[in-house]
């Protein structure tokens, strides 16, 4: 599954129905939210090793390991149980019809103790690091 980005047309495309790939495109935001999620957690996972790798590499070298780690973690995420559904992907796939769980209980407070905001309460977003940025700056 793809979202509706322009990176998988043309040889992307060519290149799947060469290998009878399916390419799905998401139509509706909750399923380009569920590729953003894929492809945040595959970011994640690879910037980790990438970071870790490269502190080791002169200044100006990058690494091309993560190619190598990405059928690893494909394997990890596909065997591991989503939150969403109870099962893992794996699981879910032998399935006729795979029903997703409740995200958060539809009312009340979130926490046990906490109070629900009123509608005229401002929230600010406190971090603006996004977990992808590298530990160090390489400059």
């Amino acid at each position: 599954m793809v979202d509706k980005g322009t990176e998988f047309r043309g040889e992307v495309i060519f290149l799947a129905n060469k290998y009878n790939v399916k390419i799905y495109i998401a139509r509706n935001k909750e399923s380009m939210g569920i590729v953003e999620r894929f492809n945040r957690s595959f970011e994640e996972y690879i910037y980790r090793i990438q970071d870790a790798v490269e502190m080791r590499l002169p200044p100006g070298e990058r690494c091309r390991e993560w190619i190598d780690n990405a059928p690893i973690f494909l394997k990890q995420y596909d065997n591991s149980v989503n939150r969403m559904i109870g099962m893992s992907p794996a699981e879910a796939r032998k399935k006729k019809h795979v029903y997703r769980l409740a995200s958060k209980p539809r009312k009340g407070p979130m926490g046990f103790d906490e109070e629900k905001l009123s509608f005229h309460v401002s929230v600010r977003k406190i971090s603006t690091k996004k977990s992808t940025d590298p530990l160090l700056d390489y400059r």
